[in-house]
């Protein structure tokens, strides 16, 4: 089996004290998606960030959890933005672990970079039942009920 290549940036201190196993949760999304030999870049920010990004990329005037930018090459499957603000308030608003918080949008994000979707409701059925069966497997409740 190729391994996969995951690059990551970290550009809030906050990353490394509250989510210090990162790189080893996206290496463990990848290998129960049966992902090989791709490369996917990581940046791990904060509000401010990836407001920026959100606004410029998709017109949407604020900060939001998770932000995937899908590529056209074949090793190369994309980028995932996670902005730790966003993540800590969700985390505390549904009661739930951060690294489990931390764990979803990872996922969520690499599905988007896989073609997954959830504008239409039957995609959306397909990529949450996805993304239930792959965090049960990773000891994590379904994020939906």
């Amino acid at each position: 089996m190729k391994k996969n290549n995951l690059l990551f940036l970290v550009n809030d201190d906050r990353w490394k004290q509250i989510i210090p196993d990162y790189s080893k949760i996206a290496e463990k999304i990848c290998d129960l998606l049966n992902l090989q030999n791709k490369e996917i870049s990581f940046l791990l920010t904060n509000d401010d960030e990836i407001h920026i990004l959100n606004r410029d990329y998709r017109n949407v005037d604020k900060p939001t959890n998770v932000l995937s930018f899908e590529s056209e090459d074949d090793f190369m499957l994309g980028d995932v933005i996670v902005s730790i603000d966003t993540l800590i308030i969700e985390a505390e608003e549904k009661n739930i672990p951060v690294e489990n918080h931390f764990t979803h949008l990872i996922l969520h994000g690499i599905l988007h970079l896989l073609g997954y979707d959830h504008i239409e409701n039957d995609e959306a059925e397909i990529m949450e039942s996805k993304e239930i069966d792959i965090l049960q497997k990773l000891g994590i409740s379904n994020p939906y009920v």
